[in-house]
C-alpha cells in the first residue's frame, strides 16, 4: 500500500512538471539574438527581462545571464565571447550552432522592447498560474475557511496588481 502512494506521488509530480506553462519562444530567441548583435539593447530591455528567470527555457535563461553579464561587465557579448562563458554542463545546450542559427534568423532588432514585454507578460502569467495553485491546493483542504480563502485570492490580486506599476507598462497593452 505505502509503494502504491509513492507511486501516485510521483506521478502527480511528474505530470506536474511536464505541464506546458506559457511562453513565447520566438520572443525570448529575437531578444538573445539582438543582444548578441547590438549589446546596446541591454538598456531597453533590462527592466523587463533584468532577471534571467524571465525566461521559460533553461538554454535561454542561461544564455541571458552570460550575455548580461558580460554587458554588464563592459565586454562585448557575441557568439564567441558567450560560447567562451558556457560551462562544460551546459555546452550541450548552448552551441554555436544555436547561437548563430538564431541571430541570422533575427531580420531586425527594432522590436526587442516589445518582445521583453511579451516574455515578461508571460513570466507573470506563470507566475499567476503557480499562486493560484497554491491557492487551490489551500482550498481543496478541508480545514481551509471560505473567508481565508477570499483574503489569500486578494492577496495575491494585490500582490500582482502592486507588482506591475514599477515596470512602467500597463500589462494590458501587451495583449494588444
Amino acid at each position: 500500500m505505502e509503494k502504491r502512494k509513492y507511486v501516485r506521488k510521483l506521478v502527480k509530480e511528474t505530470v506536474g512538471k511536464s505541464k506546458i506553462y506559457p511562453h513565447s519562444l520566438e520572443a525570448e530567441e529575437s531578444i538573445i539574438a539582438a543582444l548578441i548583435k547590438d549589446n546596446n539593447l541591454y538598456d531597453k530591455i533590462k527592466k523587463y527581462c533584468g532577471n534571467s528567470n524571465v525566461f521559460y527555457f533553461q538554454r535561454h535563461k542561461i544564455a541571458f545571464q552570460i550575455i548580461k553579464k558580460l554587458i554588464e561587465e563592459h565586454v562585448t557579448a557575441d557568439v564567441v565571447t558567450v560560447l567562451d562563458k558556457v560551462q562544460n554542463k551546459d555546452q550541450n545546450i548552448i552551441t554555436g550552432y544555436w547561437l548563430t542559427g538564431i541571430t541570422s534568423d533575427l531580420h531586425t532588432s527594432a522590436n526587442i522592447e516589445s518582445h521583453a514585454k511579451i516574455v515578461y507578460q508571460k513570466y507573470r502569467i506563470r507566475q499567476i498560474i503557480r499562486k493560484a495553485s497554491s491557492v487551490q491546493k489551500n482550498a481543496s483542504k478541508d480545514a481551509s475557511s471560505y473567508k481565508n480563502i477570499l483574503e489569500e485570492v486578494r492577496s495575491l490580486s494585490d500582490e500582482f496588481l502592486d507588482g506591475e506599476s514599477f515596470h512602467e507598462f500597463d500589462i494590458a497593452e501587451c495583449a494588444k
